[in-house]
This record gives structure tokens, sequence and C-alpha cells, in this order.
């Protein structure tokens, strides 16, 4: 039964990333040495220098002094795609998405005029897929200790 689910699971987490990120994109829709325009999926993303925010949808969601890195972190589900994530990770150890692309090369640069604009560094990091199903079984007569399977695609 546990088999059976995990082979579930796997067939779900490979059809569903690859739904989801063929349909992720980020590009750069204007630039200038003060402001940066985004398109992070069809969400608006603008970093400008003059008020030294980073806002999306016209509000803001980080100040460029509470940004500690912007990182970039590529994703291999070990199947068909990979992707890359560009975040901002900001001081206090939490993270702001700005959005994921199936080009690397377009993450990537949507990065770096982040960190033109900001002046933060910008980080390179390794992921492997999501990790969203876990099944934990109680213990029983026949299981000795707690047993857990982690599915990660």
């Amino acid at each position: 039964m546990v088999k059976l689910l995990q082979a579930v699971a796997s067939v779900l987490t490979v059809a569903l990333s690859n739904v989801f990120v063929v349909f992720s994109w980020i590009k750069i829709e204007a630039q200038s040495p003060d402001r940066l325009v985004l398109n992070a999926s069809s969400r608006e993303i603008v970093a400008d220098k003059l008020s030294r925010m980073i806002s999306a949808y016209g509000r803001p969601i980080a100040s460029f002094d509470s940004i500690d890195t912007i990182d970039v972190k590529h994703f291999i589900n070990g199947r068909k795609f990979e992707w890359w994530v560009v975040s901002l990770h900001l001081f206090g150890q939490r993270t702001i998405r700005i959005g994921r692309a199936v080009d690397g090369f377009e993450a990537s640069r949507a990065a770096a005029s982040l960190s033109t604009i900001t002046g933060k560094r910008v980080r390179a990091l390794r992921g492997w897929g999501f990790s969203w199903f876990k099944m934990c079984r109680t213990p029983n007569p026949s299981f000795p200790k707690r047993t857990c399977f982690q599915h990660t695609a």
C-alpha cells in the first residue's frame, strides 16, 4: 500500500510540476538607472531606486535596507523540467519570492538587474524538486517505531 501511494505521489508531483513550471516566467519589462520593472508570470514587480522600495501590484513588499541577498535557486525534479526561482532574502531569515522561470538566463538576468538597482549581492543556490507529500503512520504493535515516508520529486 505504501509503495502504491509513493508511486501515485511521484506521478502527481511530476504532472503538477510540469503544468505549473511551464507557465512561469520572469522578464524585464523596463529598465533605467533608477527603476526596474519585471513581469513575473503576469505580476508586475517594480524596484525603484529613488524610493528604495520593491513593490508588487503597487504595494511595497520590501525596502532595499531590509534585503540581505537576492537568491537564484535552481531546481531539478529529476525527471523532465528544471526551473529557477528568484527571491529576496531579507534580514531575519524571511524570504520573498519574486517569481520562477524555466529559462535560467532570464532568471539570472532579472536577479543581476535587481542587484544593480538595489546594490545587493546575488547568491546561486540549488534545490531538488519540491517536497509536498509526507505520510506518517502512527505506531502500532507491528511497527515499533513511528514510520514516516517522505517523497521528494
